[in-house]
């Protein structure tokens, strides 16, 4: 492990480059200072472990002529505009784990204008008319397009970093990560929604701007901030309804690896293109809990795969894919104005909405206020397949529990997976 002041001095001397060459850190198309130079996009760039990214990007940067915009402390990489001769010889260089472009992402989630209130939150046993399960012992972090943490019902959310919008706080102009958290953590107040882990602590860490744009260094970004502070907020979840572009695998799955090396199981939402989620990031990565979802959030709804939702087709990527509810889930919005017109509480479908039932699962699973719960101790590998043998363990006792789709009644070429269900107790 590096000495902190190999990092400090590695900061201070991307701000001190920065200043003087006058770099953007957002992207687009540069060229070199004083004249026309070789075109350059948005790259960003993660080395293998143990390398120290101050001396190695000090020294690539004088061989190879660019200049770094940003960097990832605890990632070990940092992003830049690189030329295709710099990103050729970035990739062949034996301290460099991945390069990828800088590339936009997405989000993917449909509003529902209405519907009757949904019972998502019993349905998968997190509530029933009169109790609802405890705040995880532990915390979550939602990487997304932020919160508005002053929702009367969001009272245990808190700003991580906005790296979107660097040096801004953090503003949901969107309402997607406004309405994830609340599946989460909605507090058990009287006022608004419960969530499926009232209460819980979530740290909120913006990777999208207020038009919807993702990048990949902000994900990066996010991740970093992560596992920088995963040991001291005991961080031990992070849900991400992302889509990532398929090019950026790479470096996608070394962050992803990292994280988990760092303690910290990520659930991933699996896309809502009705088709195979091979070609989405995170869902497609077999270290992930990704996340279907299923039509089954009221009274009068269909008991089946939500039609949007993607899936799996392999053994390979069945083995980490569970269900929740992903459609017309009640839950919180942004107390503002906002793309998705969810202000304050509304209705939203997608498989964002399935994800955060198992980011809440996973962290009541570490343990409540009952005390310390199967997962405590364990790590993200064993938290896994833990979630997964237990979930298929509940449907194959409790037969009439599932839904059309799951593994019991099968759709032909499509697996969405067991219906996730949460067995902590439940309090008043």
């Amino acid at each position: 492990m590096r000495a902190v002041c190999a990092r400090r001095r590695w900061a201070a001397f991307l701000a001190a480059t920065i200043a003087a060459a006058g770099i953007a850190v957002n992207g687009g198309i540069s060229t070199v200072a004083g004249g026309a130079g070789p075109s350059t996009s948005p790259y960003v760039v993660l080395y293998n472990p143990h390398v120290d990214a101050y001396s190695t990007t000090a020294k690539l940067e004088g061989s190879l002529g660019f200049e770094a915009t940003a960097a990832y402390q605890d990632l070990d990489g940092f992003s830049a505009e690189l030329t295709p001769t710099q990103v050729q010889a970035l990739s062949a260089n034996a301290s460099v784990s991945a390069v990828a472009p800088d590339d936009a992402g997405q989000l993917a989630d449909t509003l529902d204008p209405g519907g009757s209130v949904p019972y998502d939150i019993s349905r998968v046993g997190a509530a029933t008319g009169t109790t609802v399960d405890s705040a995880a012992s532990v915390a979550v972090a939602v990487l997304d397009t932020g919160a508005d943490m002053s929702n009367p019902s969001l009272t245990s959310v808190r700003a991580g970093k906005n790296c979107a919008m660097r040096g801004q706080p953090i503003h949901d102009g969107i309402g997607h990560g406004t309405a994830v958290t609340g599946v989460i953590a909605a507090a058990n107040n009287g006022v608004g929604i419960v969530g499926a882990a009232p209460g819980t602590t979530v740290y909120e860490v913006q990777v999208v701007n207020e038009t919807g744009m993702q990048k990949t260094s902000w994900f990066l970004c996010g991740v970093d901030w992560v596992i920088h502070n995963a040991k001291r907020d005991d961080i031990r979840v992070v849900n991400m309804s992302l889509d990532l572009q398929a090019q950026v695998r790479r470096v996608v799955a070394v962050a992803i690896a990292r994280l988990e090396n760092a303690g910290v199981t990520v659930v991933a939402a699996a896309a809502n293109w009705a088709a195979d989620f091979s070609s989405v990031l995170p869902a497609a990565l077999p270290d992930v809990l990704t996340v279907t979802a299923m039509a089954g959030g009221s009274p009068t709804s269909t008991n089946g795969a939500a039609t949007f939702s993607s899936f799996a087709t392999t053994p390979a990527e069945a083995a980490h894919t569970v269900a929740a509810p992903g459609v017309s889930v009640y839950t919180t919005g942004p107390t503002y104005p906002n793309l998705l017109g969810l202000q304050n509480y509304g209705y939203l479908s997608g498989t964002s909405l399935a994800a955060p039932f198992v980011t809440a699962e996973v962290a009541l699973c570490y343990g409540d206020a009952n005390g310390p719960g199967p997962c405590a101790g364990l790590n993200p590998p064993a938290v896994q397949n833990l979630i997964m043998s237990d979930t298929a363990a509940y449907n194959a006792l409790h037969p009439t529990y599932g839904y059309q789709g799951d593994p019991a009644h099968p759709i032909p070429g499509k697996y969405y997976g067991w219906l996730v269900h949460f067995g902590a107790p439940l309090v008043p």
